[in-house]
């Protein structure tokens, strides 16, 4: 049964073997591939990996994962998946009509008493005191107004949550270092795709909405064609992969992205898209519109 705590991980830390846990499970992962070798004193795994070119062309590589690397990937998840968690529990809490202060101030006093204990387990793995420190910001920065802090400028016209009939959770969040600069680069992006010859297809306000978490009304229609002549998903995806590491959206779990991209975006055709989940799993070096898909992302760092 799933776990519904928000931080039933970061509680899990103070289990003083769980980083034993955590290793284990890194080498259990490892086992499920294509191992080459294994380096136990480095905690080094290399494996070979084998993926599909847009011909159908098979291809082999071998990727070095090391264990901090693994744990490094693990945190970001699962900040990802507090964040998740904590505005699901919130808007459910609003739409209740109750105020969620309560519930939040609970949350940021966990959070205050696990950093110490984390701090004081694990000195040599300093990213877990910093996960924390993290999810603290957040709390503390996305809702503010449910506490007395001093000098917080997070511009309220792009609120992480909205209490409005018009949030959705499965659109995707701009993430500006400057909230003001959200709406312009949103805007720049919608018309670099949309010009000749398109790669999209949407209205402006529904683009807006699907980078603000708002609803959609119609869809972002995705024009992009592979060989087959129907919507490439390798594209999709790439394009909003390359968006979330270049910092331009929030980073997400893969669950997640997945829902996002099957609620914001249509085929080619405007239906919804199939076997998302599946499709992921395609690899290529160069996806369909790749060059220009690149020069539109260099091009809206404003």
């Amino acid at each position: 049964m799933e776990n519904k705590d928000p931080l039933h991980f970061f509680k899990s830390l103070v289990n003083f073997n769980h980083i034993e846990i955590l290793r284990s499970s890194f080498y259990e992962i490892m086992s499920q591939h294509d191992v080459i070798s294994t380096d136990t004193l480095t905690d080094t795994v290399i494996y070979n990996v084998v993926f599909f070119d847009q011909e159908g062309t098979a291809h082999e590589r071998d990727i070095t994962l090391t264990f901090e690397k693994f744990l490094t990937d693990r945190l970001i998840q699962e900040i990802s998946n507090y964040k998740y968690t904590i505005n699901e529990i919130i808007l459910s809490i609003v739409k209740n009509g109750s105020s969620p202060k309560e519930f939040i101030q609970l949350q940021y006093s966990t959070l205050l008493k696990l950093k110490p204990k984390i701090i004081s387990l694990y000195p040599e793995k300093i990213i877990f005191a910093k996960a924390v420190a993290l999810i603290v910001n957040f709390i503390t920065d996305e809702y503010s107004e449910y506490f007395e802090i001093k000098g917080n400028t997070r511009d309220k016209n792009f609120p992480l949550l909205s209490v409005s009939e018009d949030f959705s959770p499965y659109s995707f969040k701009w993430d500006a270092l400057n909230p003001e600069d959200a709406l312009p680069a949103i805007e720049l992006l919608y018309q670099l795709l949309i010009e000749e010859p398109a790669l999209i297809q949407s209205s402006k306000e529904d683009f807006i909405a699907a980078f603000t978490q708002r609803k959609v009304i119609d869809g972002i229609k995705w024009i992009v064609l592979g060989k087959n002549k129907i919507s490439s998903k390798v594209s999709l995806f790439y394009f909003i992969n390359a968006l979330m590491e270049q910092g331009f959206l929030e980073s997400k779990h893969t669950t997640e992205i997945n829902k996002m991209i099957e609620y914001v975006f249509r085929d080619n055709s405007g239906k919804l898209f199939k076997n998302i989940r599946q499709s992921k799993q395609s690899f290529s070096e160069k996806p369909s519109q790749k060059e220009r898909l690149d020069d539109i992302l260099n091009s809206i760092i404003l």
